[in-house]
């Protein structure tokens, strides 16, 4: 299976070159041809009504830069599903990735795929900034500090809250529970776990418990007040 992907996207990868070589063919064949027209049309046309060559449906330049673009922007998608195997959770820096192609001297799916891969999907600063950006999504606007964060009975307890939209909110538990793996267990973020869980169900394990109430609370709860500790930090909440 492994080599049939990889087979997939070299094909996929070969197409894309070759389209937006064609593509800049056909605009320098078209500037060509369109130059000859006007020379054409200047050599049979008296001097005295060359003004009309203005309102000439051809010009002396044909601009296909908007729709090689808006290809390219395609064909960027593309290669972002492709390399993060269709997973809309991963994020990129899509306008800093169009500048790298418009400073391509020629345009390589193959190397547009490398950068994404090794600036985003393999960057483990990026990814533990993406994680850390979901996470503090969970954290009420109304709490500015650890002692609001933490249950005052035990300091064990973290106290958040889902997202009204509880699509975008399983999402932020799944990084908080990558956040965890990777705090607890030094995980490095490229290969941190995430918890799944549904309004109404909780997650239990050897160091934690987590529970997602269907009034959109969410407790954390540790079983060493020094693990709670370490997540309020990694949560970046005040103190």
């Amino acid at each position: 299976m492994a080599d049939n992907n990889s087979d997939l996207r070299t094909t996929i990868y070969s197409l894309q070159n070759k389209t937006i070589e064609l593509l800049y063919n056909a605009q320098k064949e078209t500037k060509v041809n369109v130059r000859e027209i006007n020379s054409h049309l200047g050599n049979v046309i008296p001097s005295a009504s060359r003004q009309s060559l203005f309102l000439f449906p051809f010009t002396d330049s044909v601009n296909l830069e908007q729709p090689i673009n808006v290809t390219k922007e395609i064909f960027l998608n593309q290669i972002i599903q492709i390399e993060s195997d269709n997973n809309p959770k991963i994020s990129v820096d899509y306008d800093s990735i169009l500048r790298f192609i418009d400073n391509m001297e020629t345009y390589d799916a193959f190397k547009v795929a490398e950068h994404i891969r090794n600036e985003y999907l393999q960057n483990d600063n990026h990814i533990l900034k993406r994680i850390k950006s979901d996470c503090r999504r969970l954290i009420p606007v109304c709490q500015v500090s650890s002692s609001e964060a933490l249950d005052t009975r035990n300091r064990t307890v973290i106290k958040l809250k889902a997202l009204k939209n509880t699509k975008q909110s399983l999402s932020c538990l799944e990084s908080l529970g990558k956040l965890v793996d990777i705090t607890l267990n030094t995980t490095s973020p490229s290969k941190a776990k995430g918890i799944k869980i549904e309004p109404g169900q909780s997650h239990i394990d050897e160091k934690m418990r987590l529970y997602y109430f269907k009034n959109r609370n969410i407790r954390l709860i540790f079983n060493d007040p020094e693990n709670t500790e370490k997540i309020i930090h990694a949560l970046e909440i005040p103190y």
